[in-house]
């Protein structure tokens, strides 16, 4: 996250920085952790610019980019959560899930 997160949970590390700019290798030292992981869920979303188109392909990079890193760093079996902004790429990245996971479910909020 860009901004400080105000919890903590025992076994998990919350990292506040933007990750274009993340070195993973100094994080793992950093929370004194190593892969592979259980789990990997990312709350990332873009700042959002009120253009619609834009902040949806923006949180579509951020999503990418979890992804990424979740296919990784996870052990064989681990979960993987994301948040994402609704768009036409959703089936695209729904695609991208199911190809790498077991199982895909969706969460829609009220």
């Amino acid at each position: 996250d860009l901004q400080p997160i105000k919890i903590t949970l025992p076994n998990a590390a919350f990292l506040e920085a933007d990750i274009h700019d993340v070195n993973w290798e100094e994080v793992f030292q950093e929370f004194e952790i190593a892969p592979p992981f259980d789990l990997v869920i990312s709350d990332m979303a873009p700042r959002t610019t009120g253009i619609k188109i834009t902040d949806q392909a923006r949180s579509m990079e951020l999503c990418e980019m979890a992804l990424e890193v979740g296919l990784k760093y996870l052990k064989p079996g681990g979960h993987f959560i994301v948040k994402f902004f609704h768009s036409e790429d959703f089936e695209a990245l729904r695609n991208k899930i199911r190809k790498n996971f077991g199982k895909c479910e969706i969460l829609r909020p009220k």
